[in-house]
């Protein structure tokens, strides 16, 4: 009896163990421009899944994972903590006085500044590439002072639509925190996968490989 009982607390320690080295971001090795799925296992049992591609993040959930012999499984919180865009605005002074300036500082939840995301203007008047953001994120805009206000909505693949309106009285620095659209999230789902560690730095989750990034 004694025996049965230590060799289950070995069996569960092994386990444990084992789920508490899997820690990082592990990525597919893409091919040309294949999309890539990246899962971050964090601590506590947390992970972070993102499937992106050349058109900006595709999927997109977060959860609870466990190891079971040689299954990862992956399960997806509900969408009741879910994040929605926020717009904080700013004045900063101006440079001439006949003119203002409106600098838009695009960026996810957490933080991450994003590149390529479009501000549409109600009016339509902007030059070429002008509405879209730079890589630190970044789109600036010059009017006259009092000029009409402004009506906004920003674009940007696998994001939600966010539109906002601002005043053409002052120059405003406007951070804004994009949401991902509910098509992106995934909730509630509970996934299974063929799981092998390789090495320290190498696994593989349903025969395909992932690779730790450091």
């Amino acid at each position: 009896m004694k025996k049965i009982v230590l060799l289950n607390f070995l069996l569960i320690q092994i386990t444990l163990f084992s789920q508490e080295k899997l820690i990082g971001n592990y990525c597919t090795i893409p091919i040309g421009e294949s999309d890539v799925t990246c899962i971050n296992f964090k601590e506590n049992n947390r992970f972070v899944f993102i499937l992106s591609g050349c058109l900006g993040t595709y999927k997109y959930g977060i959860g609870n994972y466990e190891i079971k012999s040689s299954d990862l499984i992956l399960s997806f919180d509900n969408n009741d903590k879910e994040f929605r865009s926020e717009i904080e605005i700013s004045e900063i002074k101006n440079t001439t006085k006949d003119s203002i300036i409106h600098k838009f500082k695009f960026v996810d939840q957490y933080g991450i500044k994003m590149m390529g995301v479009n501000l549409h203007k109600e009016s339509g008047e902007f030059e070429f590439n002008e509405n879209i953001s730079n890589p630190n994120g970044i789109i600036t805009f010059k009017y006259m002072k009092n000029q009409v206000n402004e009506n906004y909505e920003v674009e940007f693949f696998g994001y939600e639509n966010f539109k906002f309106r601002i005043e053409n009285d002052k120059s405003y620095e406007i951070l804004i925190k994009l949401a991902l659209s509910k098509s992106t999230w995934i909730f509630g789902e509970k996934r299974t996968y063929q799981f092998e560690r390789i090495d320290k730095e190498l696994i593989k989750i349903q025969g395909e490989k992932y690779k730790l990034n450091k």
